[in-house]
């Protein structure tokens, strides 16, 4: 296959869009992730949105709603997201990994129960999730991402220097006036938003190498935020588009390739340094 074939086919254009999707909403909240020391929040919520997606097949199962899944999943990712941050509201470190760590127990007993209560054929319904197939996005997954990272991206640009201090300086930012309780809320959940949004596309096991590895790379070369926020989003983008151009010639999951690609790039960048 040519690679102006690849370029044109279907799969290849949707993993594209969701891609380039995944990149925007690495770049813009995964900095504030790192920056503020909680990149367990990432897995939480992407193990959340794994229980949520259970219970959208569950409930479609036993009521016949015809619910996207994907909508549970986005619902339970943002809940459990905000029940994390409420447990941390103090900013201090300890008590918000406590309470992710809580969070995401929570989370999984659900995903666990819902899978071991809906039927054998529905439950890859539930494991893209965890898996994660970029090539397999349909239409109507794009739309709905787009809408969800539109709208991350808006409340980011609008509220992005206050997401900046309380990353920083949450002490210093109260007592500049800052309301630090709103910020905080606010900032988890766009967070949540754009950990789902990123899990739909790679699955919560490659979670962290799309959400939090390029920001850690970025904030290694650059010291400002933006800057920061742009190199992580040209990171996912080429190691993803190479990633699956790898996986039509290979026959391999772009998920896993793209994975490998960022954490090579960061180990080569680590000893570099070192």
């Amino acid at each position: 296959m040519d690679i102006t074939s690849i370029f044109m086919n279907q799969f290849f254009l949707r993993a594209l869009a969701g891609l380039i999707l995944t990149a925007i909403a690495s770049a813009t909240v995964g900095t504030i992730i790192v920056s503020r020391g909680m990149t367990f929040l990432t897995a939480e919520v992407a193990h959340a949105a794994l229980g949520g997606a259970a219970l959208g097949v569950f409930i479609n199962g036993l009521l016949g709603l015809g619910i996207d899944p994907f909508f549970t999943a986005i619902a339970s990712g943002v809940v459990f997201g905000m029940l994390a941050g409420y447990g941390g509201k103090t900013g201090s470190p300890e008590k918000l990994e406590a309470a992710i760590g809580v969070s995401m127990a929570i989370s999984m007993s659900i995903a666990v129960l819902f899978l071991g209560m809906i039927p054998s054929q529905d439950i890859p319904k539930v494991w893209g999730y965890l898996l994660g197939d970029i090539l397999l996005l349909t239409l109507n997954d794009i739309i709905i991402l787009s809408i969800v990272v539109v709208s991350t991206v808006i409340i980011f640009l609008f509220f992005q220097r206050e997401f900046i201090y309380i990353a920083m300086d949450m002490e210093g930012a109260e007592a500049l006036g800052y309301n630090v309780s709103f910020y905080h809320y606010l900032s988890i959940f766009i967070s949540s938003l754009a950990i789902v949004v990123a899990t739909k596309a790679v699955g919560s096991i490659m979670i962290y190498a799309v959400m939090i590895i390029p920001p850690v790379i970025s904030l290694m070369l650059v010291k400002k935020f933006i800057l920061a926020s742009i190199t992580s989003f040209v990171i996912v983008l080429v190691t993803g588009i190479v990633g699956l151009l790898i996986s039509f010639y290979v026959n391999v999951a772009p998920s896993g390739v793209i994975g490998i690609l960022i954490s090579f790039l960061y180990l080569l960048l680590a000893f570099k340094r070192g």
